[in-house]
């Protein structure tokens, strides 16, 4: 009996010329794509302060009416109309005086878990007080359309946002 052995040779995978081209097609893919990749986290940063901003003015209101005591927002390492990346937070308590970023408070947001987020006070106080039995902030300069800025911030220059108030206690971002 004859044994025949049969070896076949299957050509299966990349070839070295294949492979480079599948290879420079993604790097160009890749880099089209990496622009687009960082305003969206810029977004995401932002998006991020906006709504704890927003959480923690609610949160003033809400915390002034039930505790049934004046509230105090303070914005500590913000002076007015100056740029800030770090070393700032925002406090609420019910002291008027001004705490330390690390005090015990109600609530706070601070610069350390805001990386390259530029804040910059608008308001003229270093406080919003909240009234105790309407939960309203007691604001101090409207303007004609009867809001009062409080901070802008941003991760890129060109899309600063905004947070007003308005006479009612009302959040808006322009």
């Amino acid at each position: 009996m004859k044994h025949r052995c049969k070896t076949s040779v299957s050509n299966s995978g990349f070839t070295l010329i294949e492979l480079l081209i599948t290879l420079a097609v993604m790097i160009v893919l890749i880099s089209a794509f990496a622009p687009s990749y960082s305003n969206v986290i810029e977004s995401n940063r932002e998006t991020k302060i906006q709504s704890e901003l927003e959480d923690l003015f609610n949160m003033s209101r809400h915390e002034a009416v039930t505790q049934n005591k004046v509230m105090y927002l303070h914005f500590v390492g913000l002076p007015q109309n100056t740029k800030v990346t770090k070393d700032w937070c925002v406090v609420l308590t019910t002291s008027s005086t001004t705490p330390l970023c690390d005090a015990s408070a109600v609530f706070s947001i601070q610069s350390g878990h805001h990386q390259k987020i530029t804040m910059e006070r608008a308001y003229p106080e270093t406080y919003i007080k909240f009234n105790e039995v309407n939960g309203k902030p007691i604001l101090s300069h409207l303007d004609p359309a009867g809001r009062q800025s409080v901070i802008k911030f941003y991760a890129n220059a060109a899309d600063v946002l905004e947070f007003k108030s308005n006479f009612w206690g009302r959040a808006e971002f322009l």
